[in-house]
Protein backbone atom coordinates (compact mmCIF):
# COMPACT_ATOMS: atom_id res chain seq x y z
CA UNK A 1 0.00 0.00 0.00
CA UNK A 2 1.43 3.30 -1.09
CA UNK A 3 1.75 5.94 1.59
CA UNK A 4 0.44 9.39 0.79
CA UNK A 5 2.77 12.25 1.56
CA UNK A 6 1.31 14.49 4.23
CA UNK A 7 2.72 17.60 5.91
CA UNK A 8 3.36 15.55 9.05
CA UNK A 9 5.38 12.94 7.14
CA UNK A 10 7.30 15.68 5.33
CA UNK A 11 8.12 17.44 8.62
CA UNK A 12 9.27 14.16 10.17
CA UNK A 13 11.61 13.77 7.21
CA UNK A 14 13.50 16.77 8.57
CA UNK A 15 15.19 14.60 11.18
CA UNK A 16 16.86 12.56 8.46
CA UNK A 17 19.23 15.51 8.18
CA UNK A 18 21.03 14.10 11.23
CA UNK A 19 21.75 10.86 9.38
CA UNK A 20 22.62 12.62 6.15
CA UNK A 21 25.03 14.82 8.06
CA UNK A 22 26.97 11.73 9.13
CA UNK A 23 27.43 10.68 5.50
CA UNK A 24 28.12 14.15 4.17
CA UNK A 25 30.55 15.07 6.96
CA UNK A 26 32.71 12.02 6.21
CA UNK A 27 32.73 12.85 2.51
CA UNK A 28 33.55 16.51 3.07
CA UNK A 29 36.37 15.63 5.47
CA UNK A 30 37.87 13.16 3.02
CA UNK A 31 37.44 15.67 0.17
CA UNK A 32 39.32 18.31 2.15
CA UNK A 33 42.14 16.00 3.27
CA UNK A 34 42.64 14.24 -0.07
CA UNK A 35 42.50 17.58 -1.88
CA UNK A 36 45.13 19.06 0.43
CA UNK A 37 47.33 15.99 -0.01
CA UNK A 38 46.94 16.22 -3.78
CA UNK A 39 48.38 19.71 -3.60
CA UNK A 40 51.31 18.49 -1.51
CA UNK A 41 52.05 15.74 -4.02
CA UNK A 42 51.89 18.09 -7.02
CA UNK A 43 54.17 20.61 -5.34
CA UNK A 44 56.67 18.05 -4.08
CA UNK A 45 57.02 15.96 -7.24
CA UNK A 46 56.56 18.78 -9.74
CA UNK A 47 53.91 18.95 -12.47
CA UNK A 48 53.37 20.93 -15.67
CA UNK A 49 57.09 20.98 -16.44
CA UNK A 50 58.08 22.46 -13.07
CA UNK A 51 60.90 21.22 -10.91
CA UNK A 52 60.26 18.91 -7.99
CA UNK A 53 60.47 20.31 -4.46
CA UNK A 54 61.96 17.51 -2.31
CA UNK A 55 62.25 19.88 0.65
CA UNK A 56 58.49 19.42 1.16
CA UNK A 57 58.81 15.66 1.64
CA UNK A 58 59.02 15.34 5.40
CA UNK A 59 57.10 13.91 8.32
CA UNK A 60 54.16 16.26 7.77
CA UNK A 61 54.00 15.32 4.07
CA UNK A 62 53.80 11.56 4.64
CA UNK A 63 51.51 11.95 7.66
CA UNK A 64 49.00 13.95 5.63
CA UNK A 65 49.06 11.38 2.83
CA UNK A 66 48.33 8.59 5.30
CA UNK A 67 45.58 10.49 7.14
CA UNK A 68 43.87 11.45 3.88
CA UNK A 69 43.84 7.84 2.65
CA UNK A 70 42.35 6.65 5.94
CA UNK A 71 39.62 9.33 5.84
CA UNK A 72 38.79 8.39 2.24
CA UNK A 73 38.43 4.70 3.16
CA UNK A 74 36.23 5.56 6.15
CA UNK A 75 33.98 7.71 3.93
CA UNK A 76 33.63 4.84 1.45
CA UNK A 77 32.81 2.25 4.12
CA UNK A 78 29.01 2.94 4.18
CA UNK A 79 28.97 2.47 0.40
CA UNK A 80 31.08 -0.68 0.22
CA UNK A 81 29.39 -2.27 3.24
CA UNK A 82 25.79 -0.97 3.16
CA UNK A 83 23.64 -1.36 6.24
CA UNK A 84 20.63 0.15 7.96
CA UNK A 85 21.00 2.69 10.71
CA UNK A 86 18.19 2.66 13.27
CA UNK A 87 18.13 6.26 14.33
CA UNK A 88 16.36 7.40 17.48
CA UNK A 89 15.37 11.01 18.11
CA UNK A 90 14.67 11.79 21.76
CA UNK A 91 11.58 13.70 22.82
CA UNK A 92 13.78 16.32 24.45
CA UNK A 93 15.36 16.98 21.07
CA UNK A 94 12.09 17.07 19.14
CA UNK A 95 10.29 19.09 21.83
CA UNK A 96 7.32 16.71 21.58
CA UNK A 97 5.45 14.28 23.82
CA UNK A 98 7.34 11.27 22.52
CA UNK A 99 10.46 10.65 20.49
CA UNK A 100 10.53 8.43 17.44
CA UNK A 101 12.76 6.00 15.58
CA UNK A 102 13.33 5.61 11.87
CA UNK A 103 15.51 3.40 9.66
CA UNK A 104 18.10 5.07 7.46
CA UNK A 105 20.13 3.49 4.67
CA UNK A 106 23.88 4.03 4.76
CA UNK A 107 23.83 4.09 0.95
CA UNK A 108 21.21 4.33 -1.76
CA UNK A 109 21.25 5.28 -5.47
CA UNK A 110 19.30 8.44 -4.70
CA UNK A 111 22.21 9.60 -2.55
CA UNK A 112 24.03 10.62 -5.72
CA UNK A 113 22.01 13.81 -5.23
CA UNK A 114 23.98 14.30 -2.02
CA UNK A 115 27.21 13.53 -3.85
CA UNK A 116 26.27 16.13 -6.44
CA UNK A 117 26.65 18.88 -3.85
CA UNK A 118 30.34 18.00 -3.56
CA UNK A 119 30.80 18.92 -7.21
CA UNK A 120 30.20 22.59 -6.44
CA UNK A 121 33.32 23.09 -4.27
CA UNK A 122 35.26 20.49 -6.28
CA UNK A 123 34.69 22.30 -9.58
CA UNK A 124 35.63 25.64 -8.05
CA UNK A 125 38.86 24.22 -6.61
CA UNK A 126 39.56 22.65 -10.01
CA UNK A 127 38.92 26.01 -11.70
CA UNK A 128 41.32 27.65 -9.27
CA UNK A 129 44.04 25.13 -10.12
CA UNK A 130 43.53 25.36 -13.88
CA UNK A 131 43.42 29.17 -13.95
CA UNK A 132 47.20 29.55 -13.46
CA UNK A 133 50.26 28.02 -15.12
CA UNK A 134 52.84 29.38 -12.67
CA UNK A 135 54.87 26.76 -10.81
CA UNK A 136 53.91 28.59 -7.63
CA UNK A 137 50.35 27.35 -8.24
CA UNK A 138 51.27 23.68 -8.59
CA UNK A 139 49.63 22.99 -5.22
CA UNK A 140 46.40 24.59 -6.47
CA UNK A 141 46.57 22.47 -9.62
CA UNK A 142 47.05 19.26 -7.62
CA UNK A 143 44.24 20.21 -5.26
CA UNK A 144 41.87 20.80 -8.16
CA UNK A 145 42.60 17.45 -9.80
CA UNK A 146 42.32 15.59 -6.48
CA UNK A 147 39.04 17.33 -5.58
CA UNK A 148 37.47 16.40 -8.91
CA UNK A 149 38.60 12.77 -8.61
CA UNK A 150 37.12 12.46 -5.11
CA UNK A 151 33.86 14.12 -6.13
CA UNK A 152 33.50 11.68 -9.06
CA UNK A 153 34.49 8.63 -7.02
CA UNK A 154 31.63 8.76 -4.51
CA UNK A 155 28.68 8.64 -6.95
CA UNK A 156 30.50 6.25 -9.30
CA UNK A 157 31.26 3.69 -6.57
CA UNK A 158 27.82 4.15 -5.04
CA UNK A 159 26.16 3.08 -8.29
CA UNK A 160 28.72 0.37 -9.08
CA UNK A 161 28.46 -1.31 -5.69
CA UNK A 162 24.65 -1.07 -5.66
CA UNK A 163 23.78 -2.15 -9.21
CA UNK A 164 26.86 -3.97 -10.55
CA UNK A 165 28.25 -5.69 -7.45
CA UNK A 166 24.85 -6.16 -5.80
CA UNK A 167 25.76 -4.47 -2.52
CA UNK A 168 22.12 -3.58 -1.87
CA UNK A 169 19.99 -3.48 1.24
CA UNK A 170 17.27 -6.13 0.94
CA UNK A 171 15.90 -5.98 4.48
CA UNK A 172 13.23 -3.49 3.53
CA UNK A 173 12.13 -1.24 0.73
CA UNK A 174 13.11 2.39 0.70
CA UNK A 175 10.42 4.73 1.93
CA UNK A 176 10.71 8.48 1.91
CA UNK A 177 14.46 8.30 1.32
CA UNK A 178 14.23 11.45 -0.75
CA UNK A 179 12.59 13.52 2.03
CA UNK A 180 15.85 13.93 3.91
CA UNK A 181 17.60 14.85 0.68
CA UNK A 182 15.10 17.63 0.04
CA UNK A 183 15.60 18.99 3.55
CA UNK A 184 19.36 18.78 3.15
CA UNK A 185 19.21 20.78 -0.09
CA UNK A 186 17.07 23.42 1.59
CA UNK A 187 19.68 24.05 4.26
CA UNK A 188 23.00 22.99 2.72
CA UNK A 189 22.77 24.28 -0.85
CA UNK A 190 22.54 27.99 0.08
CA UNK A 191 25.47 27.65 2.50
CA UNK A 192 27.64 25.88 -0.09
CA UNK A 193 26.67 28.42 -2.74
CA UNK A 194 27.55 31.41 -0.54
CA UNK A 195 30.94 30.01 0.51
CA UNK A 196 31.71 29.07 -3.10
CA UNK A 197 30.95 32.58 -4.35
CA UNK A 198 33.08 34.10 -1.58
CA UNK A 199 35.97 31.77 -2.46
CA UNK A 200 35.80 32.74 -6.13
CA UNK A 201 35.67 36.44 -5.31
CA UNK A 202 38.62 36.22 -2.93
CA UNK A 203 40.94 33.72 -4.62
CA UNK A 204 40.20 33.54 -8.35
CA UNK A 205 38.67 36.75 -9.66
CA UNK A 206 41.38 39.08 -8.25
CA UNK A 207 43.95 37.28 -10.42
CA UNK A 208 41.67 37.15 -13.47
CA UNK A 209 41.06 40.90 -13.36
CA UNK A 210 44.73 41.91 -13.11
CA UNK A 211 46.04 43.89 -16.13
CA UNK A 212 48.53 42.02 -18.31
CA UNK A 213 51.96 43.46 -19.11
CA UNK A 214 53.60 41.72 -22.07
CA UNK A 215 55.21 42.52 -25.40
CA UNK A 216 51.88 43.67 -26.84
CA UNK A 217 50.66 45.86 -23.99
CA UNK A 218 54.07 47.30 -23.02
CA UNK A 219 55.06 48.99 -26.27
CA UNK A 220 57.91 51.52 -25.80
CA UNK A 221 58.27 50.75 -22.10
CA UNK A 222 56.84 52.06 -18.85
CA UNK A 223 57.11 55.76 -19.73
CA UNK A 224 54.51 55.18 -22.44
CA UNK A 225 52.17 53.31 -20.10
CA UNK A 226 51.49 55.31 -16.94
CA UNK A 227 48.36 53.18 -16.39
CA UNK A 228 50.66 50.38 -15.14
CA UNK A 229 52.72 52.54 -12.81
CA UNK A 230 52.54 51.45 -9.15
CA UNK A 231 49.86 48.87 -10.01
CA UNK A 232 49.84 45.12 -9.42
CA UNK A 233 50.08 43.47 -12.83
CA UNK A 234 50.47 40.05 -14.43
CA UNK A 235 53.90 40.18 -16.08
CA UNK A 236 54.90 38.02 -19.04
CA UNK A 237 58.29 38.18 -20.72
CA UNK A 238 61.36 36.27 -21.88
CA UNK A 239 64.16 35.62 -19.40
CA UNK A 240 67.19 37.73 -20.33
CA UNK A 241 69.20 37.16 -17.17
CA UNK A 242 68.59 34.16 -14.93
CA UNK A 243 68.20 34.03 -11.18
CA UNK A 244 70.58 36.07 -9.07
CA UNK A 245 70.43 35.69 -5.27
CA UNK A 246 71.83 38.18 -2.81
CA UNK A 247 72.17 38.72 0.91
CA UNK A 248 73.77 35.47 2.03
CA UNK A 249 75.76 36.96 4.89
CA UNK A 250 78.09 33.97 4.80
CA UNK A 251 75.37 31.30 4.93
CA UNK A 252 74.90 28.57 2.34
CA UNK A 253 71.30 27.50 2.95
CA UNK A 254 69.30 28.75 -0.04
CA UNK A 255 66.38 29.73 2.20
CA UNK A 256 68.70 32.33 3.69
CA UNK A 257 68.69 34.42 0.50
CA UNK A 258 66.48 37.41 1.31
CA UNK A 259 66.67 38.89 -2.20
CA UNK A 260 66.61 37.51 -5.70
CA UNK A 261 66.12 38.90 -9.21
CA UNK A 262 65.63 37.87 -12.80
CA UNK A 263 65.63 40.20 -15.80
CA UNK A 264 62.97 39.93 -18.50
CA UNK A 265 63.23 41.11 -22.08
CA UNK A 266 59.91 42.70 -22.99
CA UNK A 267 60.51 42.77 -26.73
CA UNK A 268 62.15 45.04 -29.29
CA UNK A 269 61.89 48.66 -28.17
CA UNK A 270 59.96 47.77 -25.00
CA UNK A 271 62.93 47.67 -22.66
CA UNK A 272 63.45 45.22 -19.83
CA UNK A 273 61.94 44.61 -16.40
CA UNK A 274 63.85 43.50 -13.31
CA UNK A 275 61.72 41.10 -11.26
CA UNK A 276 62.64 41.24 -7.58
CA UNK A 277 61.76 38.84 -4.76
CA UNK A 278 62.21 40.31 -1.28
CA UNK A 279 61.47 37.29 0.94
CA UNK A 280 63.34 33.98 1.23
CA UNK A 281 60.33 31.88 0.16
CA UNK A 282 59.75 34.22 -2.80
CA UNK A 283 63.38 33.78 -3.83
CA UNK A 284 62.98 29.99 -3.84
CA UNK A 285 59.77 30.23 -5.88
CA UNK A 286 61.39 32.69 -8.30
CA UNK A 287 64.31 30.32 -8.83
CA UNK A 288 62.04 27.35 -9.50
CA UNK A 289 59.94 29.40 -11.93
CA UNK A 290 62.97 30.77 -13.76
CA UNK A 291 64.65 27.36 -14.07
CA UNK A 292 61.42 25.65 -15.16
CA UNK A 293 60.52 28.26 -17.81
CA UNK A 294 63.80 28.44 -19.73
CA UNK A 295 62.97 29.08 -23.38
CA UNK A 296 59.34 29.77 -22.47
CA UNK A 297 57.35 32.79 -21.39
CA UNK A 298 58.09 33.65 -17.77
CA UNK A 299 55.08 34.86 -15.80
CA UNK A 300 54.56 36.34 -12.37
CA UNK A 301 52.55 38.90 -10.41
CA UNK A 302 53.89 42.04 -8.83
CA UNK A 303 53.84 45.82 -8.41
CA UNK A 304 55.40 47.68 -11.33
CA UNK A 305 57.40 50.84 -10.72
CA UNK A 306 60.22 52.91 -12.12
CA UNK A 307 63.74 51.70 -11.49
CA UNK A 308 65.53 53.36 -8.58
CA UNK A 309 68.80 55.14 -9.30
CA UNK A 310 71.15 52.38 -10.57
CA UNK A 311 74.10 54.18 -9.01
CA UNK A 312 72.80 53.22 -5.58
CA UNK A 313 73.31 49.55 -6.42
CA UNK A 314 70.39 48.58 -4.18
CA UNK A 315 68.97 45.91 -6.45
CA UNK A 316 70.37 42.39 -6.46
CA UNK A 317 72.78 41.89 -9.41
CA UNK A 318 71.95 45.26 -11.00
CA UNK A 319 75.68 45.92 -11.29
CA UNK A 320 75.87 43.11 -13.86
CA UNK A 321 73.60 45.02 -16.24
CA UNK A 322 74.93 47.58 -18.74
CA UNK A 323 74.93 51.14 -17.46
CA UNK A 324 72.88 52.30 -20.43
CA UNK A 325 69.37 50.79 -20.42
CA UNK A 326 67.98 49.34 -23.65
CA UNK A 327 65.47 51.13 -25.84
CA UNK A 328 62.28 51.40 -23.82
CA UNK A 329 64.19 51.69 -20.55
CA UNK A 330 64.23 49.57 -17.42
CA UNK A 331 61.46 49.06 -14.90
CA UNK A 332 61.13 47.20 -11.62
CA UNK A 333 58.52 44.65 -10.61
CA UNK A 334 58.44 43.64 -6.96
CA UNK A 335 56.68 40.30 -6.55
CA UNK A 336 53.32 40.68 -4.87
CA UNK A 337 50.20 38.57 -5.14
CA UNK A 338 46.87 40.28 -5.91
CA UNK A 339 44.35 40.35 -3.08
Amino acid sequence: MKRTLTPKIFLKGFWQIISILKIFALQVLSLFLVTYSGGLLAEAYGVRGCQSRPEFMGVFFYSMIGISLISFIVALHPIIFPHIWLEEISKEFTKSQVGFRYPFFSTHPSYILLDALLFIPALIIYWDGQSESLCEFNANWGQGVAALIVALTFPALRLIFWYVLGKQIYAMQARNVWLGIIWWYIFALPVIAVFSVLYVQKNILPRQEIPIVDAETFKNGLDSHPEFLDKIVRLRGNIKQGIAKCGLWGKKDRTDYPYGTVVLDMGDGNGEIIVQAKKPNQVVNLEVEAESKKGEIFETFGRLSKLPNPEKKMLCAISKLPDDPPSGGRALLEIEMPK
